[in-house]
């Protein structure tokens, strides 16, 4: 399922937080996916939409960021 793209005054809005955020640059690529997405991106969407192949690494990202606060999930797992 290809993802689809959002408008760009929110994709400008996303932008603003990120660099006001201080998130690193890698975890700041997989926030930016799962901001600019409608729904809510699997592991793998992810993973194809900032180019890591490693749903692990996809995780990694997703943990650091959900220990920021910036995201929460819902259940124990990310959804792959």
């Amino acid at each position: 399922m290809p993802l689809s793209a959002p408008p760009t005054s929110y994709t400008a809005a996303v932008e603003r937080y990120l660099t006001g955020a201080g998130i690193a640059t890698s975890s700041a690529r997989v926030y930016r996916i799962s901001l600019t997405t409608w729904g809510s991106p699997s592991v793998r969407q992810i993973g194809e939409g900032v180019g890591l192949s490693s749903t692990s690494s996809v995780a990694y990202q997703l943990d650091r960021l959900e220990a920021r606060g910036p995201i929460s999930r819902t259940g124990r797992r990310w959804r792959a």
